[in-house]
């Protein structure tokens, strides 16, 4: 009877360090249940394992993109928290872009908004006498559809350039459906009970030549990252003090 329980606890040692050390049996983030008051955390940055899921698009997959994003994990002794580096650099045209993004399956039919706990670092240019602070974007992609043949859905926030976590508000109902830069008016409604797909990019230019190359965002940018969450616009308050309380 020792010698099986001894086999028995060994095997169990092992298919423990088998789990733990593939990426393969476990999501990078933990999410927490989904409520109406609480809302659903998509993504809890704070106690991520790694980004191994997460993958780069940025227009350097082009022949001519030369632009680049990094996305890590920063940790102190105190606080750990995702971190969106992007290095922009406009082709000919002006167009470029830098991101990440990743296969999920989230129903957030019962929220009305996402919001990014989160602060920006770094601009990506200036005009003249103006600072021009970082523009992002998130991108949803829903049904298992692939963004090559179909539109994404996006909504672009214009963040200050500030070291204090700020709340982002991205309301669901502003996603536009987007196919190669342009808007599709005949695409169907974002299906938020099958979520696939969410992307976080920077991006400066368009498929367009554009007029004048020093309106072109470009350089270097931060963006760090807390947490991804869905809300009702009813418990908005809820969520900002617990964002200021964190």
């Amino acid at each position: 009877m020792t010698k099986f329980l001894l086999k028995y606890l060994l095997s169990v040692v092992f298919l423990l360090n088998q789990f733990n050390g593939s990426s393969s049996y476990y999501y990078d983030i933990t999410s927490t249940t989904p409520s109406l008051l609480n809302g659903y955390t998509l993504f809890d940055f704070s106690k991520a394992r790694h980004l191994k899921n997460w993958a780069e698009v940025s227009d350097s997959t082009c022949q001519v993109g030369q632009s680049k994003a990094v996305f890590t994990l920063h940790k102190s002794p105190t606080k750990q928290r995702g971190v969106f580096f992007t290095l922009l650099t406009p082709n000919t045209r002006g167009a470029c872009f830098a991101g990440y993004r990743t296969d999920v399956q989230f129903d957030i039919s019962k929220y009305n908004m996402l919001v990014i706990l989160g602060s920006t670092h770094g601009t990506n240019n200036t005009i003249g006498s103006f600072f021009l602070h970082t523009v992002y974007k998130v991108l949803l992609q829903h049904n298992g559809l692939e963004d090559r043949l179909h539109p994404s859905y996006e909504y672009s926030f214009l963040p200050d350039s500030d070291p204090t976590p700020t709340l982002f508000q991205l309301p669901l109902d502003k996603f536009k459906p987007i196919y190669h830069g342009r808007y599709v008016s005949d695409a169907l409604p974002l299906n938020k009970a099958n979520i696939t797909r969410l992307a976080i990019i920077s991006f400066g230019g368009s498929h367009e030549p554009s007029e004048d190359m020093d309106e072109i965002q470009r350089g270097v940018s931060c963006f760090e990252i807390d947490y991804i969450k869905a809300i009702h616009s009813d418990h908005l308050n809820a969520a900002l003090r617990e964002a200021y309380l964190k």
